[in-house]
């Protein structure tokens, strides 16, 4: 385990990450047809302030504390095990936060019920995983284990 940082810079900034960086994304790619172009980048900052981001320090909290305990316990923690890791349990955190929504009545219309949609939010969730872990490893500084190559073992 190489750890060069405070974990607790990492777990308190990295969830900010991804939600930053989706609404970006959503800001940027998604036209706006409204007349009223102030009044999206409002309700933008409303969800990202009230719902993408308590949203996802709960996930990290509840699935990104345990994993990175775990592979502490392991001696496994490494960027490159949290970012594995955080892909799976990334998209699996998605599905069940949108399975909340929905049974607490949020407006579904723009879910299609299909494969390419299941698979589009499992790669969505996977991707944020992976953003969060990849920050947090960074804020961290969880670095790569040395590979032990060009190390010659001394002989007793």
């Amino acid at each position: 385990m190489i750890v060069k940082r405070s974990i607790w810079l990492g777990a308190t900034l990295a969830p900010l990450t991804a939600p930053i960086v989706y609404m970006v994304l959503v800001m940027l790619l998604v036209p706006d047809t409204s007349p009223k172009q102030e009044r999206t980048w409002e309700v933008a900052l409303v969800a990202l302030t009230f719902v993408l981001i308590p949203a996802s320090y709960f996930v990290s909290f509840v699935f990104g504390a345990p994993l990175i305990y775990v592979l502490g316990r392991l001696e496994k923690l490494s960027f490159w095990w949290v970012s594995m890791l955080a892909a799976p349990l990334g998209a699996s955190a998605l599905i069940l936060l949108l399975l909340v929504a929905i049974a607490f009545g949020a407006s579904v219309q723009w879910v299609r019920v299909g494969w390419e949609d299941v698979a589009s939010f499992l790669g969505t969730g996977a991707t944020l995983g992976v953003v969060i872990a990849s920050a947090f490893c960074l804020l961290a500084g969880i670095t790569m284990p040395s590979s032990g190559r060009g190390k010659r073992r001394r002989a007793s």
